[in-house]
Order: C-alpha cells, then structure tokens, then sequence
C-alpha cells in the first residue's frame, strides 16, 4: 500500500498490487511492514513467484523465534 494518510495508529493508501483505494489499517493491529521498491516491482512482475518468496520468510521468521 502507497501511504496516502497517517493519523497516529491509522494508515490508508492505495494498494501497490491492484491500485484498489481505499485501504486502512491499524500500524499496531495488522502487522505492517514497509515494502522496498524492488519488492513492489517483484509483486507486481510476479505475483505467485513474490507471494511464495514472502511466505518462506515468514515461515522462516516464525520458526526461528520458536
């Protein structure tokens, strides 16, 4: 998502993926990450190919903190 508006706990943007507006969020409740651009990029080239990438660092992560 493309931060257009930050108020404290809430963020709303546009999302990169689709462009479909608009997107909210809680920065304490939804488990926000900042995005590079080659990440961007790579969703958008592909998306299955990014999806899997991103789910194996998270299972990555999760496992290691077990």
């Amino acid at each position: 998502m493309l931060r257009t508006f930050n108020d404290g706990d809430q963020i709303e943007g546009i999302s990169l993926i689709d462009a479909s507006m608009p997107r909210a969020c809680s920065v304490a409740f939804c488990g926000v990450i900042k995005l590079s651009i080659d990440d961007v990029v790579a969703a958008r080239t592909d998306w299955p190919a990014y999806l899997d990438r991103r789910k194996a660092e998270f299972e990555r992560e999760s496992g290691s903190e077990a």
